[in-house]
């Protein structure tokens, strides 16, 4: 994904040096999207950093399965955030049938770092 520094890049190429608030950007904007509308939308190609061709459904399964339990994930995509990253739902009564080690290295797009129960 496109990193924070790409994406400065990306506006400070297009926004007039004369925006210095949020109050001049709305000015500003209103006469540039006049002459140009596109001139801030980027395509979704634009934030893949690199090739991403090797990312596919697959690496976001929508279910995990440790034995005979059957485990529902949910993804969340908030970098920076506590909140980004795979969620597996642990109902009460099979929380005490999951260890962390089983956790580990099952998901192709976790860090192990992020790891938290």
């Amino acid at each position: 994904m496109i990193d924070d520094e790409a994406l400065y890049g990306f506006y400070d190429q297009r926004i007039g040096l004369e925006v210095v608030s949020g109050r001049h950007f709305d000015s500003w904007w209103k006469k540039e999207s006049k002459v140009d509308p596109d001139k801030l939308t980027f395509e979704k190609a634009m934030l893949m950093r690199g090739d991403a061709s090797h990312i596919t459904e697959l690496d976001y399964p929508n279910f995990w399965y440790q034995g005979s339990l059957k485990l529902k994930l949910s993804y969340q995509f908030e970098p920076g955030e506590d909140s980004d990253g795979v969620t597996v739902h642990l109902p009460l009564p099979v929380l005490n049938q999951v260890s962390p080690e089983a956790l580990t290295g099952r998901f192709r797009v976790c860090d192990r770092n992020w790891l938290s129960l």
